[in-house]
């Protein structure tokens, strides 16, 4: 039996506290931190959880990555960044670093809980 989405919503907002770090990646970082970009992990900010999703509540700007590199996963790992918790693909919006080697992680990034 699939969660409603209340449910899940409810299961993301008990997540979020310890949802403290987020990495950007190259590639599928697959079940750890495969592909990680040299940027430095960022804080971030959650919105309250709707639809199922766990969103952003402000971009994230990270720097110290590739100039012109690839970014098109990001991770959220708990404290301590050993524990990962979660994965997104960037679907949209820029999908490299900028010549700077800066990138901007976007609200619309979200992590959704879905029924496998």
């Amino acid at each position: 039996m699939p969660f409603d989405n209340v449910a899940k919503n409810d299961m993301l907002a008990a997540i979020s506290p310890l949802a403290v770090l987020v990495s950007l990646h190259t590639a599928d970082p697959g079940t750890g931190a495969l592909n990680e970009t040299t940027a430095a992990r960022e804080i971030p900010t959650w919105a309250t959880p709707a639809g199922g999703d766990l969103a952003l509540a402000a971009a994230l700007e990270f720097t110290g990555g590739a100039s012109n590199g690839p970014v098109t996963w990001f991770a959220v790992w708990k404290t301590g960044g050993t524990t990962r918790i979660g994965k997104g693909q960037i679907t949209s919006g820029d999908v490299t670093f900028n010549a700077a080697g800066e990138y901007t992680l976007t609200t619309a990034s979200r992590l959704r809980l879905t029924d496998a």
